[in-house]
């Protein structure tokens, strides 16, 4: 009955006095102050009448909320309400009465949507990003920043709802903090500000969770990197980068998270991190002449990602770190689509870049936390991407500066020297988790190793600017350090990771230095007798077909006589097979050069051979010493 005849009553004078200037607004003060003055006599009466004074002062206040809008304009509506909000919240809490606050927090809200409504973006003949009134944003932004000082500074836990409503009065506070610099300046000085603002508010929530205030330093760190890059402006770059990273570092270092837990405060640092430090680099690289031009494009990374890395190292943070072990990654995967038109010492200074990223990525790697550290993901991909960029990288340098096998052997030097490492050190404590580099890392040197070698001995010779000298030229010097090192590591690969197939270890070794002695005499034919480097016209030279006999007898004749000596029943056999391959041979490719020498010569040879190993390395007995080690 009191507060619907209240209403009831006010809208009777309202269209009594609507056609009057303020009449309406005069209109609810005096009704205000009637309920003010009922509401003070009743607070004078005895306890029995407490729900009275309530009612009666809330329609006070009502009616004086009202008379604002009927008075005034939307800004300074909105003004008046904030002020008057932030007002009665602090006399709601100091008389521990929740009806009041939340009255003064819904008033607040209402007046934060009056003035969101008066705010224009981009207006027409203004170089502020924003129009609308500064002097209501003002005590828009001090009112709510009134009431949040009050809201802290209770020491009782307050209800959920109170707590719900103080997140919209802070984020609606922020809006129109945010809104300040827009209203004010033009787009460089919103990134200023923007910039600031991201480090304020991540300091601000460095020491207790706030949940808006993070979201607010995501925001306004986004539109100053935004803001920023659009300008043609170094310094404003390389200034909102710097606040944005050290926002990002406050919110991956805020006290209240537990070590290495995952929290909201993680994945807005992340949405900072990487993006502020590519505007570090576009910074850098508006400051240096000539900017990303290929001659500078080296220069940046050395500008920022050293630096990021010291500072990720002094202040413990392992995001910093990860981003520098990742951007490693991807300069090395840049280097694929390096321009063709290099100038005069520009290979170098990719190079060496390359260098520093590596090392810079290991060690951002090696300082991880012991978890991180170990990860065979983190390793196995840093050995694929800086093993595959090494390997691309100086093959296309050998093809640019060298010539013939000089430009083959280029793409070798990597992998061959990967190899021989995860071989040599393959139980060394720097080279974890042994799985990603002893097992799978030197697999994958291997296999590149391998195919170098068949396409290198497949293909026609290269010349080396040497005179050619069988087995004392780099091709087949690097073929018989190929096959070497298969014998050597395919033994220890299948004793650890392979056991039952041990019995299989000398067959690729074996296979590998066939195929390398066979390209061998082929090119011997090729250099000193004119053979094309064509199968068919190698195959059709009689004179190579001898020789590969006599070869294949001889190596035939080195794997018996080793297989006797060690009574390896196996080798043995493997030997005897190439001479049944041999043997095969002469019938069916030497007779068919009826009388000629060559024809003659290897049935000679293979005779005598055949002899000679019946006599000196017959068939080892079963059961020898040196079977299970053949």
């Amino acid at each position: 009955l009191l507060f619907g005849t209240a209403v009831t009553a006010f809208s009777m004078q309202y269209r009594m006095v609507e056609h009057w200037q303020h009449a309406a607004a005069v209109s609810a003060l005096g009704f205000a102050a009637v309920y003010a003055v009922f509401a003070l006599w009743f607070a004078r009466q005895d306890d029995d009448f407490a729900v009275m004074k309530q009612a009666f002062a809330a329609l006070a206040l009502l009616f004086v909320t009202l008379a604002v809008p009927l008075g005034l304009d939307g800004v300074w509506t909105a003004s008046a309400w904030a002020l008057e909000a932030a007002l009665v919240y602090a006399f709601g809490m100091k008389l521990r009465q929740p009806h009041t606050r939340l009255a003064a927090l819904t008033v607040f809200v209402l007046a934060a949507m009056a003035q969101l409504g008066g705010w224009q973006f981009f207006p027409r003949g203004s170089e502020t990003l924003m129009g609308g009134s500064v002097a209501g944003t003002l005590w828009l932004m001090a009112g709510g920043a009134a009431m949040v000082w009050t809201w802290l500074r209770q020491p009782e836990k307050l209800a959920a709802w109170e707590n719900g409503f103080q997140a919209a009065v802070q984020a609606l506070a922020l809006a129109n903090a945010v809104a300040l610099p827009m209203l004010l300046c033009g787009a460089t000085g919103t990134a200023y500000a923007m910039a600031a603002y991201a480090l304020a508010l991540a300091a601000a929530q460095f020491r207790r969770q706030n949940k808006v205030v993070s979201l607010f330093a995501v925001g306004t760190g986004w539109l100053a990197m935004l803001l920023a890059a659009t300008s043609n402006h170094g310094s404003l770059k390389l200034t909102a980068a710097a606040c944005v990273l050290a926002a990002a570092f406050l919110l991956h270092r805020s006290r209240w998270q537990p070590e290495n837990a995952v929290t909201p405060n993680t994945a807005a640092g992340w949405a900072l991190l990487p993006f502020a430090a590519l505007l570090a680099m576009a910074g850098v690289s508006d400051v240096l002449p000539r900017a990303w031009s290929p001659s500078d494009f080296w220069a940046v990374w050395w500008a920022v990602w050293p630096p990021l890395l010291a500072a990720s190292r002094g202040g413990r943070w392992k995001q910093g770190l990860q981003t520098c072990a990742v951007a490693g990654w991807l300069y090395a995967w840049s280097l694929f689509y390096a321009p063709e038109d290099w100038g005069a010492g520009k290979p170098v200074f990719a190079t060496l870049t390359l260098a520093m990223m590596t090392v810079l990525s290991l060690r951002a790697m090696t300082w991880q936390p012991e978890k991180l550290w170990r990860s065979a993901a983190w390793h196995g991909i840093a050995l694929a991407v800086f093993g595959a960029a090494w390997t691309a990288w100086l093959g296309k340098l050998g093809g640019r500066y060298a010539d013939g096998v000089w430009a083959q052997l280029a793409w070798l030097a990597v992998p061959m020297l990967l190899w021989t490492a995860f071989t040599a050190w393959r139980n060394h404590p720097r080279l974890q988790p042994r799985a990603v580099y002893w097992r799978w890392g030197s697999m994958a040197a291997a296999v590149f190793a391998l195919a170098w070698l068949l396409v290198a001995n497949w293909v026609a010779p290269r010349a080396s600017g040497l005179p050619y000298l069988p087995l004392l030229n780099p091709l087949e010097l690097a073929t018989a350090a190929i096959v070497w090192q298969t014998w050597r590591w395919h033994g220890l690969w299948l004793a650890e990771y392979a056991p039952d197939e041990r019995k299989m270890q000398a067959v690729l070794p074996s296979a590998l230095a066939l195929f390398a002695v066979s390209a061998l005499v082929m090119r011997v034919w090729h250099e000193y007798d004119g053979v094309a480097w064509r199968l068919r016209d190698l195959l059709a030279s009689f004179g190579l077909q001898a020789s590969l006999s006599i070869v294949w007898a001889l190596l035939a004749i080195g794997l018996m006589v080793r297989g006797n000596q060690q009574a390896a029943r196996p080798l043995w056999f493997t030997g005897a097979g190439l001479m049944g391959v041999v043997v095969g041979k002469l019938f069916l490719v030497e007779l068919g050069n009826s009388g000629g020498v060559a024809r003659i010569v290897s049935f000679i040879v293979v005779g005598v051979l055949l002899l000679l190993v019946g006599w000196f390395a017959p068939m080892p007995p079963k059961g020898g010493e040196g079977d299970e080690e053949g």
